[in-house]
């Protein structure tokens, strides 16, 4: 899991509403055409078995970025909370059931990860299940 923080870092480093996610494919590259927030091509390069979405608002300037790996760990994690703007005048939070920052849940199931280049808080997020493109999809969303 620690091959998707180093993703995050680099995309979000970079440079995205949220409506139409796309699929990132292993290898696949996010073009300044897709995504005009990027101010040059992006090629990101994932382990096996990770699925991974985008999302980029040229009207706001947001870009965010989800992953989950089909094999992740359901051990239970405690998770701080922390909020950030979600580019669009409003606050999200980094995992599931988080209202106050500094508080603690704890999530334990296959989780999915999630950030954005306004704020730069990496979400920890439940998925319900294991991971697929799909879920990489709806972690682009959660609340």
């Amino acid at each position: 899991m620690n091959k998707i923080a180093y993703v995050f870092a680099g995309v979000i480093g970079m440079a995205a509403s949220f409506a139409g996610a796309t699929a990132i494919p292993a290898g696949g590259q996010i073009t300044v055409v897709a995504c005009p927030v990027l101010g040059e091509p992006v090629t990101l390069n994932f382990s096996k078995n990770v699925s991974a979405a985008y999302s980029c608002d040229d009207t706001t300037s947001n870009m965010r970025v989800a992953t989950c790996h089909s094999g992740g760990s359901r051990k239970p994690l405690p998770v701080v909370c922390a909020s950030a703007d979600d580019g669009a005048g409003g606050v999200t939070w980094n995992a599931p059931g988080c209202t106050t920052n500094g508080a603690t849940v704890t999530i334990s199931n296959y989780r999915g990860y999630r950030s954005n280049n306004q704020g730069g808080v990496l979400g920890v997020y439940d998925l319900g299940g294991a991971c697929s493109a799909a879920t990489a999809d709806s972690v682009l969303t959660a609340q």
